[in-house]
C-alpha cells in the first residue's frame, strides 16, 4: 500500500498518496468526534473518538465497515498489536485489547 493516512483538524480522515500527495479519499463521517489517529490492520484502518467509539474504515476506500464501543470515555491512542488485534488507552487509563473480526 503506497497510501498515508491523516486526520485534519477538522476530523476528517484522509487517505494520500504516498508519491505524490494526492488526496485519494477523504471520510468526513466521523467530523467533530476527535478521533485518534488511525491505525491500519490488515486491510482496514481503525481510530477511536472522544465518547469511546471505535470507527473501521475500508484503507481502499475509505467506506465505514464497523463501529463498535470500547467504553464511556475517550479514547486517546491506540497501538495495533498484530495483524488483527488492538490495544486502546481511554482517558480513565483503561487498557482494553479488541479483535478485528472478518466476515466469512
Amino acid at each position: 500500500n503506497n497510501s498515508v493516512y491523516a486526520v485534519s483538524d477538522e476530523g476528517e480522515l484522509a487517505a494520500l498518496s504516498a508519491i505524490d500527495g494526492t488526496v485519494l479519499w477523504r471520510q468526513n463521517g466521523v467530523q467533530g468526534r476527535g478521533i485518534t489517529a488511525p491505525v491500519i490492520l490488515s486491510q482496514s484502518l481503525v481510530s477511536g473518538d472522544y465518547k469511546g467509539y471505535l470507527h473501521v474504515f475500508d484503507a481502499e476506500s475509505g467506506k465505514v465497515s464497523g463501529r463498535a464501543r470500547a467504553g464511556s470515555g475517550a479514547i486517546l491512542s491506540l497501538t495495533p498489536a498484530t495483524s488483527d488485534y488492538l490495544y486502546s488507552l481511554s482517558e480513565s487509563g483503561r487498557v482494553s485489547a479488541f479483535r478485528l473480526l472478518r466476515p466469512e
